[in-house]
Parts: C-alpha cells; structure tokens; sequence
C-alpha cells in the first residue's frame, strides 16, 4: 500500500527536477523545462531496492490507467479540457522466467504499455536501464512508446559537452530476438544535476535522466500546438498534431546524428565510438545503441513548427499524419539532392483487451502475436516519375518495427517523393494510422535571428550591434523578440551541459531502478 507523501525517492524527485524543478531562488540554473507543469503523482508499493515482479504489474497497470485518463476544465479557463500527453517511465522490472514474461513484446506490462498508448493517445517514454545483461527489462520492449538510452560527453575533463556518445552506464545493448532494435534515441543521462529534496542540487547518473528529457521535450512541441489548434485558422493545425505518433515521428526525425547537418551541432558516437554511417539501414532502420540518434529539442521544435502536408505536393521539411491502405505519396515541390533527407514513419502495434476499455484486476490481453497485430509499413525514397520500388535509391523495410528510418546523402539534385507502402506480405491488411516526418536542407530561418541558433534573444542584439546591421534588421529582431525555438523568449539549448538541464517539459510517470516506489507525474494539456 502507498501512503501521501511518505516513502518518497530522492531518485524520483531528481527526474521530476528534470522536468519541472522550479529553483528561483537558486537563480535558475537548475530549473527544469516546464516548472509550472500541472502535474499528478501517484504509487504502488512501498520500500526501497527492492526489484518489481509480475505481481505490481497489475497494480501498476490500475494507477497507470488511471492516471492516462484524467481530464478535466482547466480551471484557468473552464472552456477548455485538459488531458494527460505523456508518461515518463524511469522504472522497469526485470523478467521473472515465467513463461511469456520475455523481451518479445509480450509480457504483461509490455502488452499493457502498447494497449494505453494506442487506446488513450499517449506517449510513454521508457528508460532503458543501468545494469545487468540484455535481454532483461520490461517493457523497454514497447512498440508503440520510446526507449531511451543515455548518452555521456565524449571528453569531459576538458568541457567537452557537444560530441555525445552512447553512453557505457547503459546496460548491455543488442537485439530483441525478433530483430527488432529497440533504442529510440539516446539523450543526456551522465552528471545530470537538477533539484532533490528540500531543493538540494544533486548530480546523478543513468538512463532515468535520459528519458524526462525526452518526455520533457514532448510537452515543449505540445505547448507550442496547443494555442495554434485552439485557434483554429490554419489547416496545417489540427488535433493530428498532438497525437502520440507526431511526437515520435518528430523527435527520431529531427535527432542528431552528424554535425552540421540540419543544423545539428553535434557528432553521435555509437558504443563501439563510430558515427552513423551511410551504408545500406532498409532493413534494420535504426542504430542498436543510438537509435534514430541524439535527442535536439531545438531541432525538434523547427522540424514540428513546419506543420503538416497532406499526400501530394510537400515542401522540404513538414510532417503528416494520414492513414494507408495502400500506397501515399509525397512529392517535393522542388528539386532536392546534394545533402541528407532524413524521413521517419512511427505507426502502432495493436493490443486488444477483453473487458472493455479500462483496465481492471484480472484482465488480460489478446492477440498477443506482434505479427497478428502489426501491420507492415514500408518508406521509400524514389523518383518523382517511378511507380516501381526498385528504382527507389532509398528504403526503411523492416518487418518486425513499427518505426521506418532513412537518413541518405542524396547525391544528384532531382525531382524525389517519399512512398508509404502498406506492404500486405507479413501485415494486418487494413487501413494504418501513421505519422510521417521529413527534413531535407536546412529548417527557415527566423527574421531577427541573426547568430542562427534558432531564437530570437537577447544575443541576437549584441551581434546586431557589434556588426553595425541596418535598422530594418533592428526592426526584425524587435518584432520577432522572444520567437524561434524558444518558449517565451527564453534560451533553448539543444541539450544541456553537464550541469545545465535541458528538460522542456512534461507528462509522466516516474521512479527509479530497483525500487518499489513508483511515482507518476502527468502534464495535462488543453485540448479543444
């Protein structure tokens, strides 16, 4: 049984500083993404270091559930309803060896993680874990959440906080037995500091770092949708793009791999220390330790704030989310070539349940084969011209991953399209929800945003002056002061230094590695 307020993990508060640890007193250099979040906490069990097991899977399921399903007016504004975006999971369990409890997708809370997300629309973000041999956690075998690793800074002893690298507190990395790879992305887990107890800074390590940052970055691109779906007079924002595939589809796409490329400000090394590379990904799409790549808030806010393209004529840097029953096509509106296209497609693996649509003591799922519940999404980069998949010069195939990849070095400047393909070998057959994201060159510029770091800021001033600019441009960065990448005029870094928090905000459920103690934080958003 848990108790208010008692029994809380340090651990736990040092995630949900992460998040949404407020420090003003401290100046601010500790303060989370979002400190004002509306947030909701909960847990199962009690005592500490102590390992989960099968048994809280239940129990874990019944609070998760729960919370997934609050809403409610936002008492700030009664005309509007809130509602749960996110769940952060810094806890996992390891398998029990009672059959079925496996990495394949199908032990109980595995099966439970998939069925919420899909039903409820929510987006769980898992830690991968700290120790011990792979396979051995669930549910960092999800299909339709993400797994994050943590990353570390290649040579701190001498501030080196900008090349990344998979990062050696991660457990032993390798494949699920099915083929899948299940990273997602890796994001900044080693001398992370943020807000413990009593507002003590503290400095931890481990992958239940890693994922708020992510989950935090999922609330920034839903605080910068929420007023533009609300107002309603733009086709390009809808209730599409709060949805959880838009988020994953987003963040993978716009993740760091290589300097320089779409703005990336960093190279991500792999655990074996080399970086992505360029050869041939159509069947296993992602990296097995780094994933789609290294978590950029900033640039997953510029790859979201394009907005979204139906199939047809796209421009160079957008996002969609359609559903195939066949075959969607997105054809450039101009020629590409010369420089990377990264695309990523993230569709749902489907759970079902008896019982009805809420989770209670003694339900089971059904269907648990991903095979009969998963259709097969292909992604191909082809001539505008071609109808034939082979003239395709660049593929994702996988057909055990519910997420496609491609990240190519087009060689010739052409007329290119991306393909979506319900490939009916090894699928459901029917209709697919998806979400499509594409980054080919680099995202618009901002008028005012004259150092390119992707806000408009105070810095922005001082190489205006410092260049003696124009006063047009003077006008620009007055006008557009506050805008870009950041959140009410505030500085976004792509990720925080070692003792600098990115985070951005925030749904969540939380708690630590090897502890009972569960506690669930939810960021709660408006929705039309």
């Amino acid at each position: 049984m848990a108790f208010p307020d008692e029994g809380e993990s340090e651990h736990a508060t040092v995630v949900a500083g992460v998040m949404i640890g407020d420090d003003t007193v401290l100046g601010g250099a500790l303060e989370g993404v979002a400190p004002m979040a509306n947030l909701h906490s909960a847990a199962i069990g009690f005592g500490f270091d102590v390992e989960l097991d099968p048994v809280s899977d239940v129990d874990f399921g019944l609070t998760a559930d729960r919370l997934s399903r609050i809403s409610g007016p936002d008492p700030n504004d009664p005309n509007h309803i809130r509602r749960v975006r996110a769940i952060n999971l810094s806890a996992t369990r390891e398998l029990s060896g009672i059959p079925g409890d496996t990495n394949d997708g199908n032990s109980h809370v595995t099966l439970f993680v998939d069925w919420n997300a899909h039903l409820r629309d929510v987006l769980w973000v898992v830690a991968w874990g700290n120790d011990g041999g792979f396979p051995k956690r669930a549910p960092t075998d999800n299909f339709n959440g993400m797994t994050v690793a943590a990353s570390a800074p290649v040579d701190p002893d001498n501030g080196d906080t900008v090349y990344r690298k998979f990062a050696g507190i991660n457990s032993t990395f390798g494949f699920l037995f099915d083929g899948r790879t299940p990273i997602s992305l890796i994001a900044p887990g080693e001398n992370i500091s943020a807000l413990g107890h009593g507002d003590n800074p503290l400095e931890e390590d481990g992958t239940s770092l890693a994922a708020p940052h992510v989950t935090g970055t999922v609330a920034l691109l839903q605080q910068y949708a929420k007023p533009q779906v609300e107002a309603g007079t733009d086709p390009r924002w809808i209730a599409n793009s709060q949805t959880h595939e838009v988020m994953k589809a987003v963040m993978m796409n716009s993740a760091d791999k290589l300097v320089d490329v779409h703005g990336s400000t960093r190279d991500v090394l792999n655990i074996i220390g080399t970086k992505w590379e360029s050869t041939d990904h159509r069947d296993v799409p992602l990296d097995p330790t780094m994933g789609a790549g290294h978590l950029n808030a900033r640039r997953s806010l510029q790859q979201f704030e394009s907005g979204e393209y139906n199939p047809g004529s796209v421009p160079s840097i957008g996002w969609d989310y359609h559903g195939v029953g066949n075959i969607e096509e997105y054809l450039f509106d101009s020629q590409i070539g010369g420089g990377f296209l990264a695309a990523t497609l993230a569709w749902d693996r489907r759970v079902d349940k008896a019982g009805g649509t809420t989770y209670l003591e003694g339900d089971n799922f059904v269907h648990q084969d991903p095979e009969d519940r998963l259709n097969n999404l292909d992604l191909y980069l082809m001539p505008a011209n071609s109808n034939d998949f082979a003239d395709a010069i660049a593929s994702s195939k996988s057909d055990v991953q519910n997420v496609e990849h491609i990240f190519y070095n087009i060689p010739t400047p052409g007329q290119y399209k991306l393909v979506v393909h319900n490939n009916p070998n090894g699928g459901i057959g029917d209709v697919q929800a998806y979400a499509l994201a594409w980054w080919f060159g680099d995202a618009p510029a901002t008028a005012g945003d004259f150092n390119s770091d992707g806000n408009v800021d105070s810095a922005d001033y001082v190489v205006w002056r410092k260049n003696g600019g124009p006063a047009q441009d003077y006008d620009d960065w007055f006008e557009n002061f506050g805008s870009g990448s950041g959140s009410g005029g505030s500085d976004v870094v792509p990720e925080p230094a070692a003792f600098v928090l990115l985070a951005m905000v925030i749904p969540c459920l939380f708690s630590c590695q090897r502890r009972t103690l569960l506690s669930f934080l939810s960021l709660k958003e408006r929705q039309p």
